[in-house]
């Protein structure tokens, strides 16, 4: 048996009721310890924002900056584009098929010298030779400031041919093909040519360039001059640009005859006269 006082229990029964555990109830409840984090972890946290905070920036400028960029070029790029027929000028060049040039020389074949020069002479003087030659070197010029710029050629003379609308190296190409004609001596019909070239009523800002032939008189008393004179008067000068070009009068010459069938001051000024003492091929490339 087991005596009472104590000293018979086992000691584990003896220890909880005088141990430990028996004075934490008699204190209070037992508060365990706060653990409070690093304040390390903190400041690497604020590191590390402060690190991706100049490349966000970076990043959000870069696509700002994009965007930007592309509004810029579709505005830039879209306002080129023609947006009629209005925009997209067409060049017109107006020739007589008549001038033979070279060929109209007539010399016997023994003085072969008397040939060659002579016929050198006379293109270089006017010919539809020199008239292409002109118009070629023009164009070649123009298109290096306006390649979208087209090109279409009026032949003129008993009757009216047309070649084009071209773009600027079909044009140069197509000039290649064109060659002087024997005409039937009706006339030289210049008027005809600048009514094809006014009938495009529908090209505001297309513009003429127009070859007198080379056997022109210049008279007053000359129907086609008349004619000539009547159209412009009333036309072409009132609407569209037109340029008169003269391979065999200087430009006061040519002046003077418009101006003896009344044709105003007002009309005068847009017409722009290029005569045999101004370097051709070069005032129409500043007219193109």
């Amino acid at each position: 048996m087991y005596r009472n006082d104590g000293q018979g229990w086992p000691e584990s029964m003896a220890q909880s009721e005088s141990g430990p555990n028996r004075n934490q109830s008699e204190s209070g409840p037992t508060i365990s310890p706060v653990r409070h984090e690093s304040t390390d972890d903190g400041a690497n946290w604020r590191k590390g924002i402060a690190y991706k905070l100049p490349w966000a920036a970076l990043f959000l400028f870069v696509v700002i900056f994009g965007a930007a960029l592309t509004v810029i070029l579709t505005v830039a790029l879209t306002s080129k584009q023609p947006k009629g027929n209005d925009e997209l000028r067409v060049m017109h060049f107006s020739m007589y098929k008549g001038d033979m040039g070279d060929e109209e020389v007539k010399v016997p074949p023994p003085r072969l010298h008397l040939v060659l020069r002579a016929k050198r002479d006379i293109e270089e003087k006017c010919s539809l030779k020199k008239n292409v030659k002109n118009t070629d070197k023009a164009i070649s010029e123009i298109v290096k400031n306006k390649p979208s710029q087209q090109y279409n050629f009026i032949l003129y003379g008993d009757y009216i041919e047309e070649i084009g609308p071209l773009k600027s190296l079909d044009a140069i190409n197509a000039l290649k093909s064109i060659t002087p004609k024997r005409q039937n001596n009706t006339g030289f019909n210049q008027a005809d040519a600048i009514k094809t070239f006014l009938s495009k009523t529908d090209r505001k800002k297309d513009i003429l360039v127009h070859y007198a032939p080379c056997n022109f008189t210049y008279s007053a008393d000359d129907p086609d001059m008349k004619a000539l004179a009547e159209i412009v008067k009333t036309e072409t000068g009132l609407s569209k640009k037109f340029s008169f070009v003269s391979n065999t009068k200087n430009s006061s010459e040519v002046e003077k005859t418009f101006k003896a069938f009344n044709i105003t001051e007002d009309v005068m000024k847009k017409i722009v006269i290029i005569g045999s003492d101004k370097d051709i091929a070069e005032e129409i490339k500043e007219e193109g």
